[in-house]
């Protein structure tokens, strides 16, 4: 097919392969007298830029069927087609010069080759903050997060979460000797390095240690003589000054260090509810209770806070924990004033149950038991104050024998006098760290306060209304054994000199109460099913309902009474 057919006449001998006019008018436009000097291969590349600047489509000569190939495609390679190479230098000595091109064309192109050439650039990524929002331009906490953090982006179009670069220079710095000029010492032995500048920066107690003499004002003058004049802090053989750090471990200075460095404590540590962990971070606690860190202080709180709420029992361990670095570190000021330790024990007051008698005690150093069975504030009465220091001796820390004596110099704060006969008699005479001489005593001194107390003072059960005159009156508790079952509830009402028939008992007898005769147990004259209750409230009848047997009707009603403390 001819060329020369598909172009306009007017131009057709303009566009033959390397034709040039030798008279031109000078009316011709700009474009005209470029398409005029190009060859071919330049040509479509002019008129393909020509479309994409001005939208205009103009008419571009087809080859024919069977062409060679170009004079470009022919010929060898050249040192100017190599990767970098310059492009040769005649194409472009025809070329009109930018300033003599329209100032449209200028602006577009222009426009075009910045659009194309910013393609990887940051701003025209896409935002990584939502997928619903599609090819948005980023805002400016993105682009700085960007730039300050290179692995923004990873391959895969995974996401990394920004890493604060200040945070990964402060933290790279704890690792690097030569910068930490100061060594702590934990109560492991083991030296961690530390700067002088991160620990002046979050202590005054540090800076008024460090830099005693290049400050004005003294804040912690108490701290500062402690450290010295306990030989807590000395210069070693190197000029490096060491700092003793009795109450904290190698886990804990380093969870310190690291808050220092990122304010954040790390993530593994937030999370985990074992025994190990949460006497770490007590530790870290009191670390910054002593060198006055309020900000960790704080953060060490929340997270024990949370984790003591999801696991109740740890908060022995914490309260363990905070007795023993009150005791190394010699702050019990500091310690009273502790929010953490306030925390803990007010929780094991409050519900001794869950968070000390459950899984707790074994948690406990001999100092702890001590400070919880000597607590007047405590919730418990004596018999569940006894049982606690019972299951300490035999699930708590250390050897048994040890756990015996301790137990024995601790009972003494136990009342055994207010406890129940029954439970001195079993419980307590064979717990092993209790004489038997201590038990008799005290069971003793219950017959005595019994025998001179009234019938109303003592626990009682008032029997009024029923049709057989002498059941009514007043049944106390009786503590002897009549045979009836090993959980028997038996209420006496002795007979008066002036009344006929003897004593009655109303007592609790498989699942039914009854109220007979005492000298004919057999011979029930009232009863009433026994309700499912527990503990002592299933040694107590309820008060209707009764039913009438061999007694006259109507049946009683009985009312339990505690009666006097």
């Amino acid at each position: 097919m001819d060329v020369k057919n598909k172009l306009p006449k007017t131009n057709s001998s303009k566009f033959s392969k390397g034709a040039k006019t030798a008279t031109e008018k000078p009316s011709a436009s700009d474009d005209e007298k470029r398409r005029k000097s190009l060859p071919t291969s330049k040509l479509k590349k002019f008129l393909s830029r020509r479309r994409l600047t001005t939208g205009s489509s103009p008419e571009e000569p087809e080859e024919k069927e069977g062409k060679e190939p170009e004079e470009k495609e022919m010929r060898p390679n050249l040192a100017s087609d190599l990767p970098g190479a310059s492009p040769p230098a005649q194409a472009q000595a025809d070329c009109p010069s930018p300033a003599q091109r329209p100032m449209e064309e200028k602006y577009k192109s222009r426009r075009f080759s910045v659009r194309n050439n910013m393609s990887g650039s940051i701003i025209q990524k896409k935002s990584y903050r939502s997928s619903t929002k599609k090819n948005l331009p980023m805002g400016y906490v993105q682009m700085r997060n960007a730039n300050l953090n290179s692995s923004f982006t990873s391959t895969k179009g995974e996401y990394k979460e920004p890493v604060d670069e200040l945070t990964s220079i402060l933290l790279d710095g704890l690792k690097k000797p030569h910068l930490c000029d100061v060594a702590l010492i934990g109560k492991d032995g083991v030296t961690i390095g530390a700067p002088s500048f991160l620990l002046c920066s979050h202590s005054r107690v540090f800076e008024d240690v460090l830099l005693s003499g290049k400050i004005d004002h003294i804040q912690f003058e108490d701290a500062q003589d402690k450290l010295r004049e306990g030989e807590e802090s000395y210069l070693d053989e190197d000029g490096t000054l060491t700092i003793k750090v009795p109450f904290a471990a190698q886990d804990a200075i380093q969870i310190a260090l690291h808050f220092m460095a990122s304010h954040k404590l790390p993530l593994q540590r937030v999370g985990d509810s074992s025994e190990e962990n949460v006497r770490t971070l007590t530790q870290v606690h009191a670390f910054a209770k002593v060198y006055r860190m309020d900000s960790l202080a704080h953060e060490v709180y929340r997270t024990l806070r949370v984790l003591v709420n999801k696991t109740g029992h740890l908060a022995s361990a914490v309260f363990d924990e905070c007795t023993k670095s009150m005791k190394l570190a010699g702050s019990e000021d500091v310690f009273k004033r502790s929010d953490l330790k306030e925390f803990v024990f007010d929780s094991i007051r409050e519900n001794p149950e869950e968070f000390l008698i459950v899984g707790g005690l074994k948690y406990l150093s001999p100092e702890s038991i001590e400070k919880i069975v000597c607590d007047q504030e405590i919730d418990v009465d004596e018999i569940t104050m006894f049982h606690i220091l019972f299951s300490w001796v035999k699930e708590g820390p250390g050897e048994r024998k040890d756990r015996l004596n301790v137990a024995k110099s601790l009972v003494s704060n136990v009342q055994l006098a207010l406890m129940d006969v029954k439970y001195l008699d079993t419980r307590v005479r064979h717990s092993g760290f209790v004489y038997g001489s201590d038990v008799d005593d005290a069971i003793q001194t219950i017959e005595d306060h019994l025998a001179n107390l009234s019938p109303e003072e003592q626990e009682h059960i008032l029997v009024s209304g029923a049709g057989t005159e002498a059941v009514n009156g007043i049944y106390v508790r009786m503590e002897e054994d009549i045979g009836l079952e090993d959980e028997e509830a038996v209420f006496i009402k002795e007979a008066s000199e002036d009344e006929i028939g003897g004593n009655y008992g109303l007592y609790l007898w498989k699942d039914s109460w009854a109220i007979s005769p005492c000298v004919d147990y057999s011979n029930v004259l009232y009863s009433r099913q026994a309700e499912s209750k527990r503990g002592w409230n299933a040694l107590r009848p309820s008060a209707d309902n009764w039913i009438t047997e061999s007694g006259l009707s109507p049946a009683p009603t009985c009312q339990w009474n505690a009666g006097a403390d």
